[in-house]
């Protein structure tokens, strides 16, 4: 540590789910929801990882941190800040005080995964294996409604009131057998269109028991003729509202339920006084998506995924479990296998997707 002050600070580790010091860091700092103590619980009960943070205290105070997961399984050992989230900055006043904890998270011996955005990452002379660029999107909701409805792209308002005008009703959701006929458009979603696993029941269930039930969250349900045709979740953070996770029937979509719960998802956050509706991150190859999301007056900013650690290239055990896992989720996939194999695979399997 160069820098006097820092010299003068002092690092700790601790566990940020449960020990105090990282709940006052976190609600005095700048933080997202994937700092809070709530959503590493989440992960940590739905997929079993341990998490530590580096937290940096002057005076006794905290003064900024870092999180971190560290995972060692058939993919090898790596530290990873954090997994199954968007992105978790690095937390420091000072560019000095930042590059300080980041070396603390990578000197593990392992790489250490790390997603941030651009305007955040660590100045830091550490080999990079990975980098991927992505793209993370945000709407200001401070402006009157009005001004935010005129934000919207003359498309986007037009599919909005072509719901509305077709008998779309967006109602929130009650209880867990609402939570779970979500759960299964969630799962033929991401099984039919993507070609991927879905995450596990229980994961869902670990949100809805963290944040919606503590009235910290909430799923809005697009009904069209009582039936349940898309549904977003929504997570709150301080003064952040999470678009968090989206399903819909792939044979309703002339329906534009997507664009209405998006609306009515904004005005929600609105009305519970957010300042922000943060719309998540996508891979910047994914161009419908962003402009799904810029017609809703959307702005974005670039967001990186880098491994720090020694460009060696992937293991030969490595690539092979990571070849064997795309094989077996092809297999999981496949239009043949029934949802509840297919569920049961991603409840085994998707734990390895960090």
């Amino acid at each position: 540590m160069n820098n006097p002050a820092v010299q003068q600070s002092t690092l700790r580790i601790v566990d940020p789910i449960t020990d105090s010091v990282w709940a006052q860091l976190v609600s005095r700092e700048p933080s997202t929801l994937f700092h809070s103590p709530q959503w590493m619980a989440v992960i940590q009960n739905s997929y079993g990882f341990s998490f530590s943070a580096c937290v940096l205290e002057e005076e006794g105070r905290p003064v900024g941190g870092v999180p971190w997961c560290q995972i060692s399984d058939v993919l090898g050992s790596r530290r990873v800040t954090l997994p199954f989230s968007d992105f978790c900055d690095v937390l420091a006043a000072t560019q000095e005080e930042g590059r300080v904890l980041a070396e603390y998270a990578a000197n593990s011996g392992a790489p250490w995964v790390l997603r941030t955005l651009a305007r955040r990452l660590p100045d830091l002379e550490l080999p990079v294996a990975r980098s991927t660029l992505l793209k993370w999107q945000s709407i200001d909701l401070g402006p009157d409604t009005s001004v935010l409805w005129a934000g919207l792209s003359s498309r986007a308002r037009n599919k909005v009131r072509q719901a509305e005008n077709s008998g779309v009703e967006v109602r929130q959701a009650v209880d867990r057998q609402e939570l779970r006929e979500w759960y299964l458009l969630h799962l033929r979603l991401r099984k039919t269109k993507y070609g991927l696993l879905a995450q596990p029941y229980s994961f869902f269930e670990n949100i809805w028991d963290a944040f919606v039930e503590k009235e910290q969250g909430l799923l809005l349900l697009a009904e069209y003729e009582g039936q349940v045709i898309a549904g977003t979740i929504f997570l709150f953070w301080r003064d952040g509202c999470y678009y968090k996770f989206s399903a819909s029937d792939p044979h309703q979509l002339s329906l534009r339920p997507n664009n209405l719960l998006l609306w009515r998802g904004m005005l929600e956050a609105k009305d519970r006084g957010f300042s922000l509706l943060d719309l998540g991150r996508s891979n910047a190859q994914q161009e419908g998506l962003i402009a799904f999301k810029r017609a809703f007056g959307a702005t974005e900013e670039d967001l990186h995924s880098i491994t720090y650690g020694s460009d060696d290239g992937e293991s030969e055990q490595e690539e092979e479990a990571r070849r064997l896992l795309q094989e077996l989720t092809g297999l999981f996939v496949d239009e043949k296998v029934p949802d509840s194999v297919t569920e049961e695979a991603g409840s085994l399997l998707y734990r390895l997707f960090t």
